[in-house]
Parts: C-alpha cells; sequence; structure tokens
C-alpha cells in the first residue's frame, strides 16, 4: 500500500509531492520525509470513530491518513496501491 502527500503548486498541474508512507517488512507505515514520520507518530491520524492511528498499526493508519487532508485547501493524501 502507497500513499502519497501532495500539495498545491502552479508548475505542478498534479500537485507537488511532498512525502511517500508506505508499508514495511514489519507492516509498519513509513514515510520518506521525517519531517511527516515526527509529526505523525506523535499525534497520529483520526480516524472511525475517533480513533487514533499512528503509523505502527500500519494499513489502517494510511487508509485514513486522506481523512487528515480533507479540509485542507493546499494539501492532500491520495491512495495510490
Amino acid at each position: 500500500m502507497k500513499v502519497e502527500i501532495r500539495g498545491y503548486n502552479p508548475d505542478y498541474p498534479d500537485g507537488k509531492l511532498f512525502g511517500t508512507w508506505t508499508l514495511n517488512d514489519q507492516g509498519r507505515a513509513v514515510c520518506n520525509d521525517s519531517n511527516y514520520q515526527y509529526r505523525f507518530e506523535k499525534v497520529g491520524a483520526v480516524g472511525d470513530q475517533g480513533h487514533i492511528y499512528y503509523p505502527k498499526d500500519g494499513e489502517p493508519f494510511l487508509r485514513n491518513l486522506p481523512d487528515q487532508y480533507a479540509n485542507s485547501s493546499f494539501f492532500w493524501a491520495e491512495i495510490i496501491e
């Protein structure tokens, strides 16, 4: 599974790629950007019925990550695979 974090930029029609989340061999979510990794290790991602998922939760965390950006005008997260 892979989730991309993108942001609005007029030079990039599909948005500028800011980070990519994937699952490692242990099933933990990891990001290629250490700032995103650090942030979500601390605050998590709010999911169904207020449950907070953390990168250690793996796929449930990634599935709920797009909802974290749902109200943003400039950033979004998309499940790619």
